[in-house]
């Protein structure tokens, strides 16, 4: 059984200059978490420190002032990416792999303290996985 995560990287503002890319990814997150689609904002970067400020003052979590909804940012393209993920852990095919011989799903030998028998010997060995066994 195959597993496949699905990513979609949206093209949002980025800051101007280097020191404010922490507060560009708290105004990011705190869209997303208002139900806001942060690809279509533009933030104030000049009251952006202020904003935060008052919500850490406030004991809130609010999108920051000065947000406008540009028409140039609604057409915001997108690049979707799907990842094929493998084991129980659900992450990338590294190191050493086993496939278990009755479902056929495969697995990190680390994730499953697979003895190093299964490695060395001929491919015709046969293991199960601990859901098959």
């Amino acid at each position: 059984m195959s597993h496949f995560y699905f990513h979609r990287y949206v093209n949002i503002q980025v800051q101007t200059g280097t020191r404010d890319c922490g507060l560009f990814a708290i105004a990011n997150a705190l869209s997303i978490v208002n139900g806001e689609d942060p690809s279509k904002k533009m933030f104030d970067q000049k009251t952006m420190l202020r904003d935060l400020v008052r919500n850490i003052d406030n004991g809130v979590l609010r999108s920051f002032n000065g947000c406008k909804v540009t028409r140039k940012r609604c057409n915001a393209s997108c690049n979707d990416v799907t990842i094929k993920v493998y084991c129980h852990c659900r992450r990338l095919e590294e190191g050493e792999m086993i496939e278990c011989s009755k479902c056929h799903e495969r697995y990190h030998r680390e994730c499953c303290n697979v003895d190093a028998k299964y490695f060395e010997e001929s491919e015709d060995t046969e293991w199960s996985c601990m859901s098959c066994a």
